[in-house]
């Protein structure tokens, strides 16, 4: 019964890794990468590419959102990789992984936390509240529907919380429940959002570890995502069904694509496939994925991103989700929501001022509980003064920085607005949770700055 309910509960997981094969096999940047890091690879282009193409479907030519448009997208990616294949020229011998003792402890760990969360995840339901209340319920209106734009969303005369809230996570819940054709109440759901945890560590752990080493790469990503709150958390975090961790993963492998010196078109166009999903799972992924591109954009421009076919992609494909995401809004009556973007008034940051205290009482709380965080409230500031010390401007790292002050403002602009208080606490984990590919990048350069200081400073000690 356990392995039936396994088998029903990878199928929608199986379904993204067949769509995003096709992709990894033509982006030249990730298709030489170890078997490892394609699978994770596969896992997020996957997600973004089904998502995405499953609303633009839906949205602009009404077809049907179900089953057979998703088995449809999925046979698409592997006829892709299959094509790839034939009309390639003669692949080049991939070199060994040669993963470091680090590496490969690390990869072990996220492995066992893997497999708890899915063996945990095919005999409990959802059981998360924001996740039921907001996401889940919609994309019990989008398969009923069959469409984006089910009667419940756009008649205001239903009472729907959060109406307006992007639909790509519950369009992967729909895939994740109507593949198998199982139950809402099975694992099929929280058993696809606990893969992004280990897809989007390993990104990180092969794409981080060429601007920061090895060493200091593990650490910076285990201290992230093995933290509790990350890895087992049932607000935000891999065990729930909120859009914050998918979020943060698309975010983390568009960082780590732009962070690249060279990006080909199709490394460009999968950079920017993932900016346009991260536009599509929360409201704030339009702003922290613009603050991504701009911040591309602006540091290569001196090697002329924006006249490459690699800029025009992903800051092209980045506009065109922002576009269906205002196009779809519009069309929906907006109730029962905090209004955030329509009481941003700049009178009202000075809300802030007045809830500075609630701020730093909330951070100190939640940094402080070291059962879900950990010792990352003892890492950051050491971390900041080992970046500050040896950081040189690398591009890893001011893509890393732009993106952590992006969440930042966001954040005290969300507070600023709230309004309530008390909606600081209950949320600054969540805010956390998003961060988390930014901050594993900074903590990895600040473990390499400070490695490389440790090895100078017995070289300039006079005798």
């Amino acid at each position: 019964m356990l392995l039936r309910q396994l088998i029903l509960a990878l199928a929608g997981p199986v379904a993204l890794l067949a769509a995003g094969a096709g992709l990894v096999a033509w982006v030249p940047e990730l298709r030489r990468l170890p078997a490892t890091l394609r699978l994770a690879w596969a896992y997020l282009a996957g997600a973004a590419a089904i998502g995405l193409l499953a609303y633009a479907l839906s949205l602009g030519l009404g077809l049907r959102v179900g089953r057979g448009l998703f088995l449809t997208l999925a046979l698409a990616g592997l006829g892709a990789a299959l094509a790839r294949r034939v009309v390639g020229r003669r692949r080049r011998p991939r070199p060994p992984a040669r993963w470091s003792r680090g590496e490969r402890l690390l990869q072990v760990l996220l492995l066992l936390a893997t497999l708890g969360l899915l063996a945990e995840s095919v005999d409990l339901p959802v059981t998360d509240f924001d996740g039921r209340m907001t996401w889940g319920t919609q994309a019990r209106f989008l398969r009923h529907a069959g469409s984006v734009l089910p009667e419940a969303l756009t008649d205001d005369r239903v009472y729907v919380i959060h109406p307006r809230y992007p639909p790509l996570a519950p369009l992967l819940q729909v895939l994740a429940v109507e593949l198998p054709g199982a139950s809402w109440e099975g694992g099929n759901v929280r058993a696809l959002y606990a893969l992004f945890l280990p897809a989007l560590a390993l990104v990180l752990l092969g794409g981080v570890r060429r601007g920061a080493g090895r060493g200091a790469t593990a650490l910076g990503v285990a201290a992230l995502f093995l933290t509790p709150a990350v890895a087992w958390g049932g607000e935000g975090g891999a065990r729930s069904t909120y859009s914050d961790l998918p979020l943060a993963a698309f975010l983390g492998g568009a960082l780590v694509l732009l962070a690249r010196p060279r990006l080909s078109t199709a490394g460009g166009a999968a950079a920017g496939l993932l900016l346009a999903a991260a536009v599509l799972t929360k409201q704030e992924g339009a702003v922290l994925a613009g603050a991504l591109a701009l911040a591309a954009a602006a540091g290569l421009a001196r090697r002329r991103f924006l006249a490459s076919g690699a800029g025009w992609a992903a800051t092209g494909l980045w506009l065109a989700a922002v576009a269906a995401w205002l196009d779809w809004r519009r069309r929906i009556p907006n109730r029962n929501d905090e209004g955030y973007l329509e009481s941003l008034a700049p009178p009202r940051l000075e809300a802030l001022a007045d809830r500075g205290a609630a701020l730093v009482d909330a951070a100190r709380e939640t940094l402080g509980d070291l059962g879900e965080w950990g010792l990352l409230a003892l890492l950051l500031p050491f971390a900041a003064l080992a970046f500050a010390r040896g950081w040189r401007g690398t591009r890893l790292g001011r893509l890393a920085l732009t993106a952590l002050l992006a969440q930042v403002a966001l954040a005290a602009a969300a507070y600023a607005a709230a309004p309530r208080a008390d909606v600081i606490p209950a949320t600054l984990g969540r805010f956390l949770v998003q961060a988390a590919p930014a901050l594993a990048v900074l903590l990895a350069l600040a473990a390499r700055s400070a490695l490389v200081q440790a090895r100078r400073e017995p070289e300039q000690t006079p005798e």
